[in-house]
């Protein structure tokens, strides 16, 4: 699992530092997070190689704060795309237009438009058509939102599972040790009693 978590992290951070630098540095602060993710999946991944439970533990609850943070922006993203459902599905307005400024860029809109009234004219694509799609792709990405976040809560309370188990397995180690080595006042009675027998 932190394998996995690693190579996830490292990728999206290579993902997150292409894109071009904005006014709010969100490219760049994603960017950061994930090498810290990929550095906390490499403390999951060595603690799980080396049994040690302190490790893991801190991947598990990572993970678990993971999850929380991550659902946030998905389901934020959903009720945006949500959202654009009516400029999406009429025809002739873009949902992402901006303001033309120069006579330029005022032809181009133009053209754009028209190219957007040509493919409502086609036959069998109509606004109900358009509204019917968005629709099935909306229900199709609140599944895999819902599925992922399922998926990763499960697999950190899994690990989180895990460490106790290392947890636990250490301390019985260590009471099977305490009780094959004698304390040191059992030495001492010990002692005591082969000095008073003689």
């Amino acid at each position: 699992m932190s394998g996995l978590a690693t190579v996830f992290s490292i990728l999206s951070a290579t993902f997150f530092r292409s894109f071009p630098d904005d006014p709010y540095h969100v490219a760049r602060t994603f960017a950061a997070y994930q090498h810290f993710a990929s550095v906390i999946s490499i403390l999951g991944f060595i603690g799980a190689l080396r049994e040690h439970a302190f490790s893991v533990a801190i991947f598990a609850t990572h993970l678990l704060l993971d999850t929380t943070l991550a659902s946030i922006p998905r389901f934020t993203l959903l009720l945006l795309f949500s959202s654009a459902e009516d400029q999406l599905c009429v025809p002739g307005v873009t949902a992402f237009a901006l303001q033309p400024t120069s006579p330029s860029a005022q032809a181009a809109d133009a053209y754009r438009s028209d190219e957007v009234e040509s493919t409502w004219a086609q036959p069998g694509w109509s606004e109900t058509e358009c509204v019917r799609v968005l629709w099935l792709l909306r229900a199709v990405l609140l599944v895999a939102a819902l599925s992922v976040t399922f998926l990763q809560f499960w697999a950190a309370l899994a690990v989180r599972e895990y460490a106790k188990a290392l947890f636990l397995r250490k301390r019985r180690k260590g009471s099977r040790l305490g009780r094959a080595m004698p304390s040191l006042e059992e030495k001492d009675k010990v002692e005591n009693g082969n000095r008073v027998r003689r």
